[in-house]
């Protein structure tokens, strides 16, 4: 198989802050995540489990519009579909997480003041919670990691 320098550096990863608001860090204040990832469709593999999760989320999502015809109750229909919709981000998230992501870190605190531990449940957890200053955050994260030019070309082990 052919090796091409540039591409191996791409794979080493770079690293990418991002700041987030309060009240989600240290004593209510601000938080930073630290993201060191590769760029994403980098692997052909992660591009096929991507549209495999796709067509899950439509194929899933007809079947699902064709039960709703069924329901009456508005409140249930707009829950069903909210849980479908979270279904679908947890999955891509994954996806990000396990073919993106060499490491992370945060000081955002979990419950009891502590840093959320660096771990893949954590990471999908934050990826898709609740909050909007925090969705922004993951989806420049996802536009960073989609631009090969916010990827340095040499390591800080080329150095």
């Amino acid at each position: 198989m052919l090796q091409i320098d540039g591409l191996e550096n791409l794979k080493r990863g770079t690293d990418f802050s991002y700041d987030v608001p309060a009240p989600l860090g240290p004593n209510g204040g601000p938080a930073v995540l630290s993201i060191k990832a590769k760029p994403s469709l980098l692997d052909n593999e992660q591009h096929i489990e991507m549209q495999v999760a796709l067509e899950m989320a439509k194929r899933r999502d007809d079947e699902r519009e064709k039960f709703l015809e069924t329901v009456e109750d508005e409140t249930e229909k707009v829950k069903r579909r909210t849980e479908d919709s979270r279904f679908f981000l947890k999955k891509m998230a994954g996806i990000i997480y396990d073919f993106c992501v060499i490491e992370w870190s945060t000081t955002i605190q979990a419950k009891g003041g502590q840093d959320v531990e660096a771990t893949r449940e954590n990471f999908i957890e934050l990826a898709t919670f609740e909050y909007p200053a925090l969705a922004e955050v993951f989806d420049q994260f996802k536009k960073d990691i989609a631009r090969l030019e916010a990827f340095d070309s040499h390591s800080e082990a080329d150095d």
